[in-house]
């Protein structure tokens, strides 16, 4: 990996941990009534400080008592400076990177723009390499002719299938209000419907009538499956399903974003496993006896390491870009206090001389993404 790469990740992990203590509004220690409190350390509000949690009130405490971040500002917070250029001085203190027409400092824009960023490409890659990662191990390891199970557990999980997509729409009110079910928690449901039903299955398949074992062309079903969905562009796909929740949040966006990611992680696994199936070791594993399930997770997929890693690193960048797109044309999260590149991108966008706004978060987009292809090119050689 080149060097310019590694810094430059490295960097973005660095502030996306460290970015409440490098710009926030709260102090990082201060001392009220004589006790010691650190309220950039936590986001809960204490009761004792109420006092001081509105705009501009942590100033009132002597400066021998409280320590500040070394950039005082949170990114949601709006002040009377506004468009203020870079390295401006206002009434509520120095700029680095000046502010937005609305008064908010640029550097804690971008600064809470990266831990949203981070949280955005490995979340939603997660959610990729969870649903893409096991249909495309399936698909590349047992192909058309390779997987044979009995009459009982395929009836099972299809039926499981079936009752995870009425789910869908039957729980979709509660999954798209405010106080409802979170797309994450909607997800695990159905994960845990299709795992009950695979279990049923064990029990099904014991009856003499659906004992009969069938083999079914998974290869073939998965990759249909993948072009489905590689059929329509994602982010059309993500503005309409964003357009239906009407309390959009950043986990709602990041499981949509890897849901509607898995095709290409599923592709490059099922390509490498299509390779590693016909090696050597994994025929004498079999005629070892050895149960295919551990063949699969146990000598299968540790060798399949590398394409993973391509595609995490190729996912999250176009995570990335697509919660950047998503930001720029109001649908991100609902939750204002959630600053991204795509929101200051999309504030700037009628105030174009404020290059200022717009120009940093530019750069730093195609910088991250650049050194994403940059590291999933590196593995891959």
């Amino acid at each position: 990996m080149p060097k310019f790469t590694r810094y430059i990740l490295a960097f973005v992990v660095l502030i996306g941990l460290l970015g409440n203590l490098i710009t926030n509004n709260r102090p990082l220690w201060c001392q009220v009534n004589g006790e010691n409190w650190w309220p950039a350390f936590s986001s809960d509000r204490e009761p004792e400080l109420m006092p001081y949690e509105s705009e501009n009130s942590w100033t009132t405490i002597p400066g021998h008592q409280r320590l500040m971040p070394p950039n005082p500002y949170s990114a949601a917070i709006h002040s009377t400076d506004r468009k203020l250029k870079p390295f401006s001085g206002g009434t509520t203190g120095w700029h680095w990177l000046g502010t937005d027409e609305n008064g908010r400092d640029v550097l804690a824009g971008l600064i809470s723009g990266t831990r949203t960023a981070m949280i955005t490409g490995f979340l939603a890659m997660l959610v990729a390499l969870l649903f893409g990662g096991s249909l495309g191990s399936i698909a590349g390891y047992w192909g058309d002719t390779g997987f044979q199970s009995r009459v009982g557990r395929v009836l099972s999980v299809f039926f499981g299938l079936l009752v995870a997509i009425f789910y869908i729409f039957l729980s979709a009110n509660s999954v798209f209000e405010e106080h409802g079910l979170s797309l994450f928690q909607a997800l695990l449901l159905l994960l845990g419907i299709l795992f009950t039903s695979v279990l049923l299955g064990q029990l099904i398949s014991k009856i003499p009538v659906l004992d009969k074992k069938i083999t079914l062309p998974l290869d073939l079903i998965v990759m249909r499956l993948a072009e489905i969905f590689e059929a329509t562009p994602v982010l059309v796909l993500l503005l309409v399903l964003g357009s239906m929740l009407p309390h959009r949040t950043l986990n709602n966006m990041v499981a949509l974003i890897g849901f509607l990611s898995w095709p290409g992680t599923a592709r490059l696994l099922r390509s490498e496993l299509l390779r590693i199936r016909q090696l050597e070791y994994i025929r004498s594993a079999r005629y070892l006896g050895i149960p295919e399930w551990q063949i699969l997770w146990r000598h299968t997929l540790p060798n399949a390491i590398r394409p993973v890693t391509v595609a995490f690193a190729a996912g999250a960048a176009s995570a990335v870009l697509l919660e950047a797109g998503l930001s720029f044309l109001g649908m991100s999260s609902n939750d204002i206090t959630i600053v991204t590149w795509g929101k200051m991108l999309q504030t700037a966008r009628e105030n174009i001389q404020l290059w200022w706004v717009w120009g940093p978060p530019g750069v730093i987009i195609s910088l991250i993404v650049v050194a994403l292809f940059e590291w999933g090119e590196k593995i891959n050689k």
